[in-house]
């Protein structure tokens, strides 16, 4: 037996870290409509604000150059809108 340690060590478990996801979003700086860019998909048609401003669907890519099959594709009428991430913490477990 080693001198001046005992033979139970205290073995300390890693905590574990908060694993923060980031959402893209498009927000319509007229009516503060907001889309996020993870809830569109493939098979998801072009979706309106409220006041028409803003156009948020996607773009077939036709190409096999990319590996993605599609773009989130924006367009606007009069105001530009606000683009952005934004943190959003796990739900704790019960």
């Amino acid at each position: 037996m080693p001198v001046g340690f005992s033979d139970k060590r205290l073995i300390s478990k890693p905590k574990k870290e908060e694993c923060i996801r980031h959402r893209g979003y498009v927000k319509c700086t007229v009516c503060d409509k907001v889309f996020y860019c993870d809830k569109i998909n493939k098979n998801t048609r072009g979706k309106n604000c409220r006041c028409g401003n803003l156009w948020v669907g996607i773009h077939k890519v036709t190409d096999s150059i990319t590996k993605y099959d599609f773009y989130v594709a924006v367009k606007y009428i009069d105001e530009r809108p606000e683009f952005g991430d934004k943190e959003v913490k796990p739900k704790k477990k019960k």
